[in-house]
């Protein structure tokens, strides 16, 4: 559909870095969303404009929406993408002083650019009980179907 078409070129903008562009198309997604009522969808586009938000210094403007996805999402039910919203096994490190190896797994041959290591930083993920995943061993199609795109994995 027009609504799914329009979210799909936001998040290409918005991976892309463009905000500027990506904000109107999540808005008018939005808004389809909710003339259809598609709950599950307003949830998802809700948390994309809560982080352009945070981005843009509308700080109140992005905790206000991230509450509303997060309740839309326990409301239904969803506690795989509430969960992967309130990833709490995350930490930020500086790039400075990483291990080599490391680096050059993520940084390639720019991990030697000591004035990039100086401006970077790593995230560290460290799954619970399980690995919240999207579109892991799915095709295309099925990836734009949250019900079939999502799946958790098992963490020993």
């Amino acid at each position: 559909s027009l609504m799914w078409a329009t979210r799909t070129l936001a998040f290409v903008y918005r991976t892309s870095g463009d905000n500027k562009r990506a904000r109107p198309l999540y808005e008018e997604s939005l808004r389809g969303a909710r003339a259809l009522g598609d709950k599950t969808l307003e949830a998802a586009l809700l948390g994309a404009l809560a982080n352009i938000a945070v981005e843009e210094g509308r700080v109140d403007d992005g905790i206000s929406m991230a509450r509303t996805s997060l309740q839309i999402q326990a409301d239904a039910g969803d506690r795989v993408a509430a969960e992967a919203r309130l990833c709490s096994g995350a930490r930020v490190l500086a790039a400075v002083g990483a291990a080599p190896d490391i680096l050059r797994a993520i940084f390639r041959d720019t991990s030697g650019n000591q004035e990039l290591m100086a401006d970077s930083c790593l995230i560290e993920v460290t799954p619970e009980k399980e690995f919240v995943t999207y579109g892991i061993g799915v095709s295309l199609m099925q990836m734009r179907l949250p019900e079939k795109a999502r799946g958790r994995a098992p963490v020993s």
